[in-house]
């Protein structure tokens, strides 16, 4: 989803509902990051019905071929360090949203311990910005291990904020 997407659908739901964009994220060198990212997204291209919203939105026929351009990659998946993935995360709360879902793309098996550890700084926003909440103190900041145990348990089948893929 991209953060036009989200304005878009900011303008028609207005401000009283919850709006939780859906962000794929690959922490890792620029260049490689998008080639995961496009490995990632192939599939999904190929479906008709996510083919159709792309088409729906800035993008065209020659984009959602061959696994995408990197004009659609770079649009879709934010990628590179967290500093840009918080770019991209302010950049759709910038645009209206009241929340957003990262998904991490890891290229191991399994879930993306490594990655939810690097990007659990984004989860806490600085004060004054909209839908902030107050900087934990640093003994409160949990360490990675205690993420990925959070994460193990998130896991489980009801609904969770973390997703991620690897």
């Amino acid at each position: 989803m991209t953060p036009e997407f989200t304005a878009d659908a900011r303008a028609i739901l207005s401000d009283g509902p919850l709006l939780a964009p859906y962000q794929d994220v690959v922490v890792d060198d620029p260049r490689s990051a998008r080639a995961r990212a496009r490995s990632f997204l192939a599939p999904f291209i190929g479906m008709g019905r996510y083919a159709k919203s792309l088409l729906r939105q800035p993008f065209s026929a020659a984009d959602i071929a061959d696994g995408g351009s990197d004009r659609l990659i770079d649009s879709v998946v934010a990628r590179g360090t967290v500093d840009a993935v918080g770019a991209r995360v302010q950049a759709h709360l910038d645009a209206g949203a009241t929340h957003v879902a990262l998904h991490a793309i890891s290229p191991r098996a399994g879930l993306p311990h490594a990655e939810w550890a690097e990007l659990a700084p984004l989860v806490r926003r600085p004060a004054g910005t909209a839908g902030a909440r107050p900087a934990p103190a640093p003994e409160q900041v949990p360490s990675a291990s205690a993420v990925a145990a959070d994460a193990e348990r998130l896991a489980s089948p009801r609904p969770a904020v973390l997703s991620g893929t690897g």
